[in-house]
């Protein structure tokens, strides 16, 4: 999970980048293509939990949420949308950061 704390801090720090700016994401390749590519890697690795671990699953719901950004960015790369990539950074970071962290410290895993 830390691989998953360490790309929500890309997207947060593309985020600050594009100074939280819409327009400029959607006319500069760049930023776009680094936030997608750390959705994508935030994907990954939230996948690469045991899908087993129900518990962990269970309180953080947002899991299986940003797998399936990741899958459908990876799948369906000619039709990304822009507002939808661009809504999943601006919304769901914050919440999914607090989630693992949680369970990070739940399991007694230093939290960095």
């Amino acid at each position: 999970m830390r691989d998953a704390l360490i790309a929500i801090n890309g997207v947060q720090s593309v985020l600050s980048t594009l100074r939280y700016e819409f327009g400029r994401f959607e006319r500069e390749d760049l930023p776009r293509w680094a936030l997608e590519w750390q959705l994508n890697i935030l994907g990954q690795a939230l996948r690469r939990i045991d899908p087993a671990d129900r518990t962990l699953r269970t309180k953080v719901p947002e899991i299986r949420e940003a797998i399936a950004t990741q899958t459908a960015m990876s799948k369906r790369y000619d039709e990304i949308d822009n507002q939808l990539v661009w809504a999943t950074a601006m919304e769901d970071m914050d919440p999914l950061r607090k989630a693992i962290q949680a369970a990070l410290y739940e399991a007694g895993e230093p939290i960095t």
